[in-house]
Protein backbone atom coordinates (compact mmCIF):
# COMPACT_ATOMS: atom_id res chain seq x y z
CA UNK A 1 0.00 0.00 0.00
CA UNK A 2 1.36 2.86 -0.52
CA UNK A 3 -1.51 5.47 1.46
CA UNK A 4 1.49 7.41 3.09
CA UNK A 5 1.75 9.23 -0.30
CA UNK A 6 -1.64 10.63 -0.42
CA UNK A 7 -1.14 11.45 3.45
CA UNK A 8 1.98 12.87 2.41
CA UNK A 9 0.44 14.71 -0.21
CA UNK A 10 -2.94 16.01 1.67
CA UNK A 11 -0.85 17.24 4.56
CA UNK A 12 1.90 19.30 1.60
CA UNK A 13 -1.16 20.77 0.33
CA UNK A 14 -2.81 21.72 3.63
CA UNK A 15 0.28 23.39 4.63
CA UNK A 16 1.40 25.10 1.25
CA UNK A 17 -2.40 26.53 1.37
CA UNK A 18 -2.21 27.87 4.81
CA UNK A 19 0.97 29.48 3.69
CA UNK A 20 -0.61 31.02 0.56
CA UNK A 21 -3.36 31.99 2.73
CA UNK A 22 -1.42 34.14 4.82
CA UNK A 23 0.54 35.90 1.99
CA UNK A 24 -3.20 36.78 0.72
CA UNK A 25 -3.53 38.03 4.10
CA UNK A 26 -1.16 40.08 4.56
CA UNK A 27 -0.43 41.53 1.39
CA UNK A 28 -4.05 42.91 1.32
CA UNK A 29 -4.03 43.89 5.13
CA UNK A 30 -6.10 46.76 3.93
CA UNK A 31 -8.99 44.63 3.12
CA UNK A 32 -10.54 43.15 6.20
CA UNK A 33 -12.79 40.25 5.36
CA UNK A 34 -8.70 39.44 3.42
CA UNK A 35 -6.82 39.90 6.22
CA UNK A 36 -8.99 38.25 9.11
CA UNK A 37 -10.71 35.46 6.72
CA UNK A 38 -7.21 34.26 5.18
CA UNK A 39 -5.67 33.88 9.37
CA UNK A 40 -8.76 32.48 9.95
CA UNK A 41 -8.85 29.70 6.73
CA UNK A 42 -4.75 29.16 7.38
CA UNK A 43 -5.60 28.04 10.92
CA UNK A 44 -8.04 25.81 9.81
CA UNK A 45 -5.47 24.24 7.26
CA UNK A 46 -3.53 23.56 10.04
CA UNK A 47 -5.89 21.99 12.08
CA UNK A 48 -7.18 19.86 9.67
CA UNK A 49 -3.94 18.28 9.09
CA UNK A 50 -3.22 18.17 13.09
CA UNK A 51 -6.88 15.90 12.78
CA UNK A 52 -5.24 13.32 10.68
CA UNK A 53 -1.94 13.08 12.80
CA UNK A 54 -3.14 10.35 14.96
CA UNK A 55 -3.40 8.16 12.04
CA UNK A 56 -0.13 8.70 10.91
CA UNK A 57 1.65 5.67 12.60
CA UNK A 58 -1.08 3.25 11.22
CA UNK A 59 0.29 4.32 7.66
CA UNK A 60 4.03 4.93 8.09
CA UNK A 61 3.26 8.24 7.23
CA UNK A 62 5.50 11.03 8.53
CA UNK A 63 4.41 14.03 10.46
CA UNK A 64 4.96 17.58 8.43
CA UNK A 65 6.40 20.61 10.43
CA UNK A 66 3.23 22.78 10.49
CA UNK A 67 2.79 26.09 12.27
CA UNK A 68 -0.97 27.58 12.74
CA UNK A 69 0.34 30.90 13.88
CA UNK A 70 3.49 31.44 11.73
CA UNK A 71 5.07 34.83 12.60
CA UNK A 72 5.22 37.54 10.24
CA UNK A 73 8.41 38.57 9.00
CA UNK A 74 9.64 41.92 8.85
CA UNK A 75 9.17 41.91 5.02
CA UNK A 76 5.08 41.06 5.89
CA UNK A 77 4.96 44.09 8.24
CA UNK A 78 6.23 46.09 5.37
CA UNK A 79 4.17 44.34 2.61
CA UNK A 80 1.32 45.15 5.28
CA UNK A 81 1.88 48.77 5.81
CA UNK A 82 2.20 49.29 2.30
CA UNK A 83 -1.08 47.65 2.08
CA UNK A 84 -2.77 50.23 4.16
CA UNK A 85 -1.11 52.94 2.82
CA UNK A 86 -2.14 51.53 -0.86
CA UNK A 87 -5.89 50.85 0.38
CA UNK A 88 -8.42 50.19 -2.54
CA UNK A 89 -6.08 52.12 -5.19
CA UNK A 90 -7.30 50.84 -9.12
CA UNK A 91 -4.27 48.62 -8.98
CA UNK A 92 -4.36 47.31 -5.89
CA UNK A 93 -8.09 45.46 -6.88
CA UNK A 94 -5.85 44.00 -9.98
CA UNK A 95 -3.14 42.61 -7.64
CA UNK A 96 -5.76 41.31 -5.12
CA UNK A 97 -7.60 39.62 -8.49
CA UNK A 98 -4.59 37.69 -9.72
CA UNK A 99 -3.58 36.75 -5.46
CA UNK A 100 -7.32 35.79 -4.98
CA UNK A 101 -6.76 33.59 -8.26
CA UNK A 102 -3.01 32.13 -7.39
CA UNK A 103 -4.68 31.10 -4.26
CA UNK A 104 -7.96 29.46 -5.68
CA UNK A 105 -5.57 27.26 -7.33
CA UNK A 106 -3.78 26.12 -4.39
CA UNK A 107 -7.36 25.62 -2.93
CA UNK A 108 -8.47 23.50 -5.65
CA UNK A 109 -5.16 21.51 -5.78
CA UNK A 110 -5.95 20.86 -2.20
CA UNK A 111 -9.42 19.93 -2.20
CA UNK A 112 -8.33 17.18 -4.92
CA UNK A 113 -6.16 15.94 -2.83
CA UNK A 114 -8.56 15.00 -0.16
CA UNK A 115 -11.15 14.06 -3.03
CA UNK A 116 -8.02 11.34 -3.47
CA UNK A 117 -7.74 10.94 -0.18
CA UNK A 118 -10.81 9.68 0.49
CA UNK A 119 -11.10 7.47 -2.53
CA UNK A 120 -8.10 5.39 -1.04
CA UNK A 121 -9.37 5.31 2.16
CA UNK A 122 -12.64 3.84 1.08
CA UNK A 123 -10.72 1.07 -1.36
CA UNK A 124 -8.74 0.25 2.12
CA UNK A 125 -11.46 0.05 3.85
CA UNK A 126 -10.24 2.37 7.09
CA UNK A 127 -14.01 3.90 7.73
CA UNK A 128 -12.44 5.56 10.85
CA UNK A 129 -9.99 8.08 9.09
CA UNK A 130 -12.31 8.12 5.93
CA UNK A 131 -14.68 10.08 8.53
CA UNK A 132 -12.16 12.43 9.55
CA UNK A 133 -10.89 12.87 5.99
CA UNK A 134 -14.41 13.40 4.82
CA UNK A 135 -15.29 16.11 7.06
CA UNK A 136 -11.66 18.00 6.70
CA UNK A 137 -12.93 17.85 3.04
CA UNK A 138 -15.69 19.58 3.15
CA UNK A 139 -14.43 21.68 5.34
CA UNK A 140 -11.47 21.86 2.61
CA UNK A 141 -14.06 22.97 -0.14
CA UNK A 142 -15.39 25.86 1.91
CA UNK A 143 -12.23 27.15 1.35
CA UNK A 144 -12.29 26.94 -2.11
CA UNK A 145 -16.29 28.53 -2.07
CA UNK A 146 -14.86 31.29 -0.22
CA UNK A 147 -12.23 32.29 -2.74
CA UNK A 148 -14.06 31.48 -5.43
CA UNK A 149 -17.13 33.78 -4.17
CA UNK A 150 -14.59 36.94 -3.25
CA UNK A 151 -13.35 36.59 -7.12
CA UNK A 152 -16.70 37.12 -8.25
CA UNK A 153 -17.29 40.25 -5.97
CA UNK A 154 -13.87 41.44 -6.34
CA UNK A 155 -13.62 41.24 -10.60
CA UNK A 156 -17.06 42.95 -10.63
CA UNK A 157 -15.31 45.65 -8.74
CA UNK A 158 -12.11 46.09 -10.39
CA UNK A 159 -13.39 45.86 -14.05
CA UNK A 160 -16.84 47.12 -14.34
CA UNK A 161 -16.15 50.11 -12.24
CA UNK A 162 -14.58 53.26 -13.78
Amino acid sequence: MKVDRIIADVQDSEVELAEQLRLLAEHHAADQDLYHMGHTQARHCIERVERIEPFLDRYHADPVEADPDKPSGLLDSVRRKASQLVGHAEMSGLVALQDLRSTYVYAQLNEINWQMFIQTLEAVRDHELLDVATECHERAEMVARWLRTRLKVSTAQVYATS
